[in-house]
């Protein structure tokens, strides 16, 4: 019976201090993540590691087409923008309104003809972690997009707004963070783009386009397999038949 214990408190303590580094080591690297990203957001307030002055240097005789926004607009296949414009994609994966608003107004914009703009999902998505500033991120989004707009029509071009994608359901590791009443905020900011519709601003209702009939979600025909806020090539290259529409 001794033996039996000593085998036991043989095999068991070493486990457990193993199981104990293991998940004390995953825990630093964790924090450690968390630190370094804490730091990029502080140092590169943009989202991403801004490009040097001069590296946009246009040679193309082509009329400009910019883009820009989120991982929407970043990943817009490339091999569907128009040949007719030099297309010029600043978009960057994460942005908020207020990354695009501050990018307009700290770096290098080439001016051009028309500027199409998707933003401000994720202002809205992880409003069911903080719910107490709702309302102050949906005016401060508002207020971006008005800001947006402004600076854009500054540089000369005709604007091209995007209502906000519908976004797929979102998985279980993104539920607790999701507004419970997304569909109201979704419908509220959407309404304010419209509304800011002119001669020399167009809305690009993507929304309309792209939502399921019976819901304010993403119709299953464009989900993308990898993350929910994303769609997929389908919804890409109907999206970009939509686009030349208004370009051409």
């Amino acid at each position: 019976m001794l033996k039996v214990k000593q085998i036991i408190r043989f095999l068991v303590f070493p486990s457990l201090l193993l199981i104990s580094f293991v998940i004390g080591y995953c825990v630093l690297a964790a924090i450690d993540q968390t630190f370094l990203k804490l730091q990029e957001a502080r140092i590169f307030p943009l989202g991403f590691v801004p490009q040097l002055e001069g590296q946009q240097t246009r040679t193309s005789q082509k009329e400009v087409l910019l883009m820009l926004g989120d991982s929407r607009i970043s990943m817009w296949p490339q091999k569907l923008w128009p040949s007719k414009y030099d297309v010029i994609n600043i978009g960057h994966g994460g942005q908020t309104s207020s990354q695009v608003a501050l990018q307009l107004k700290t770096q290098h914009i080439p001016r051009g003809k028309f500027a199409f703009v998707q933003v401000c999902v994720n202002d809205l998505h992880s409003l069911g972690g903080m719910p107490e500033h709702q309302d102050y991120v949906v005016n401060q989004c508002k207020r971006n997009l008005s800001s947006i707009v402004d600076s854009l029509q500054n540089l000369g071009y005709i604007v091209i707004i995007s209502t906000i994608f519908p976004p797929s359901h979102p998985p279980f590791n993104r539920a607790r963070y999701w507004p419970g009443n997304f569909e109201m905020i979704l419908d509220d900011v959407n309404s304010y783009i419209r509304s800011l519709g002119s001669e020399s601003v167009k809305i690009f209702d993507s929304y309309a386009m792209l939502k399921d009939a019976e819901s304010a979600y993403l119709d299953a025909r464009y989900a993308d397999a990898d993350f929910f806020l994303h769609i997929n090539a389908v919804a890409y290259e109907y999206l970009t038949k939509q686009l030349n529409e208004v370009l051409f």
